[in-house]
């Protein structure tokens, strides 16, 4: 990862307790209504955020190129049902990212760092949002692209 231009910080170190989380509280809405690319992957068509997208791209990448295989889960947008979904990836099968935005976005080193940890463990890739919470995504059934 050290490949990625780093994204400038600003932490807020305030001691604010944090609220009790569920979770609906971890379930990011800041990727609902912007500009969303998809990936393709065995017949599985799911939209993601062009940014989250980026970040998803570089670490699913990553693991393919040491060969390995992970689980990854994301919350489906209420339009779906508002579930939770899941696909088992290895490198073997081909996956396909489209990004429907034409500029490449900013990329975060915490937020590849926390994606990467979460692809590494026994849960698999959890797709989050750059605040930490599970991130939104919209099925193939609710995409209006073209399949071919």
């Amino acid at each position: 990862m050290d490949s990625a231009p780093a994204e400038e910080e600003t932490g807020d170190n305030s001691s604010t307790p944090a609220a009790p989380l569920t979770w609906m509280s971890l379930v990011s809405e800041s990727t609902l209504g912007d500009v969303m690319g998809y990936i393709r992957y065995d017949g599985t068509q799911v939209q993601f955020d062009d940014r989250l997208l980026t970040h998803l791209q570089i670490v699913i990448v990553q693991k393919f190129q040491r060969e390995q295989s992970f689980l990854m889960s994301w919350k489906d947008s209420p339009v779906t049902g508002d579930g939770r979904a899941s696909i088992w990836l290895t490198p073997n099968i081909p996956i396909y990212f489209k990004f429907l935005g034409g500029r490449m976005p900013t990329i975060s080193r915490v937020w590849l760092e926390a994606l990467a940890t979460s692809a590494d463990s026994s849960t698999g890739l959890i797709v989050t949002a750059e605040d930490g919470r599970v991130a939104y995504s919209t099925s193939d059934h609710d995409f209006l692209g073209s399949y071919s």
